[in-house]
C-alpha cells in the first residue's frame, strides 16, 4: 500500500445526540463511531472522538462548538441523530437536543467548525414538527483491527490533507419529509451510508460524495418516501475520504 508520504491530520468526530431512548439516535452514535475506528472507515483511534453530547442544552451544545472551533482542527465529522425540523423563517434545520423541548441548534451553527468538514444529519425536516421522529438504541462498540491500520491511517489522512477546504452537509431527507430509522439499527440514511463503506470494494478510496451517491438506492429500497440531499463548498474539486479499500 503507497500512503506517498506522510501527513499528520487533526481530526475529530464530534456528535449531536437526542435523548429519547425509545428510537435509534445511539444506535446511530455507535454504528459510526464503530465504522471510522475499523480499517474499512480510516482506522481512527479513540483520542480523535469526542464524547457524544446526549441531550445537552443549547447553550453547552453551543459552548461545545466554540471550544471545537478554537482548536481549529483540520478536519471534523458531525452527525446530528435524533429528532429534528425544518424552520422555514430561518431557512434550516434544526436539531432538537432534548426530547419535548424547544433546545436546538441549527444545521448553519456548526458551519465554520474546522477548516473541512462533513455533516452528516439524520433527523426529519418536516416543517416545525416538533414530535415524532424516528431514532435510538444500543449497540456494541466492536471493531476489526489489522496489521495494516498505521497505513490506513496514513493514507485516509492524505487524503484529507490533499482535499480541499470545504464543508459538507448531508440530510437524512429532503426538506417537508420525515426521516426513518429503527430502535435497534439506527436511521435509514446513515445505516445505508455506512453499509456502502463498509461493502467497498472496487478501488482504494471511496470519496463521501460517491458515498452518498451509492446509498441513495439503498434508502429508496427501505423507505421509497424518503430523498436524502445535501449541499456543500462551490468548486471543491478534491473530496473528503469516507471508506478505505483494504482488502
Amino acid at each position: 500500500m503507497n500512503t506517498s508520504g506522510n501527513t499528520m491530520i487533526d481530526k475529530k468526530l464530534l456528535q449531536f445526540i437526542n435523548d429519547d431512548v425509545t428510537v435509534g439516535p445511539v444506535a446511530d452514535s455507535n454504528n459510526l463511531q464503530d465504522y471510522v475506528l475499523s480499517d474499512k472507515g480510516g482506522a481512527w483511534i479513540e483520542d480523535e472522538i469526542y464524547e457524544p453530547l446526549i441531550g445537552v442544552t443549547r447553550q453547552s451544545a453551543l459552548s461545545t462548538i466554540d471550544q471545537v472551533t478554537r482548536r481549529n482542527h483540520d478536519y471534523c465529522m458531525v452527525l446530528f441523530s435524533g429528532h429534528g425540523y425544518y424552520d422555514p423563517n430561518k431557512k434550516a434545520t434544526a436539531f432538537q437536543l432534548k426530547l419535548d423541548t424547544d433546545e436546538v441548534i441549527y444545521d448553519y451553527e456548526i458551519q465554520n467548525i474546522s477548516k473541512k468538514l462533513l455533516v452528516l444529519v439524520d433527523c426529519c425536516r418536516v416543517p416545525d414538527l416538533m414530535e415524532n421522529l424516528i431514532n435510538k438504541a444500543q449497540a456494541l462498540h466492536s471493531f476489526s483491527e489489522s496489521n495494516q491500520r498505521d497505513e490506513i491511517r496514513q493514507l485516509y489522512d492524505n487524503k484529507i490533507a490533499s482535499a480541499s477546504n470545504q464543508f459538507l452537509y448531508l440530510y437524512s431527507c429532503a426538506i417537508g419529509e420525515e426521516s426513518t430509522g429503527k430502535m435497534d439499527f439506527g436511521g435509514t440514511f446513515l445505516s445505508s451510508l455506512l453499509q456502502v463503506g463498509k461493502e467497498f470494494r472496487s478501488d482504494t478510496i471511496l470519496t463521501i460524495n460517491q458515498a452518498f451517491l451509492n446509498s441513495l438506492s439503498l434508502v429508496k429500497d427501505k423507505n421509497k418516501n424518503q430523498n436524502p440531499t445535501g449541499f456543500g463548498s462551490k468548486g471543491a474539486i478534491r473530496h473528503l475520504p469516507f471508506a478505505i479499500n483494504v482488502t
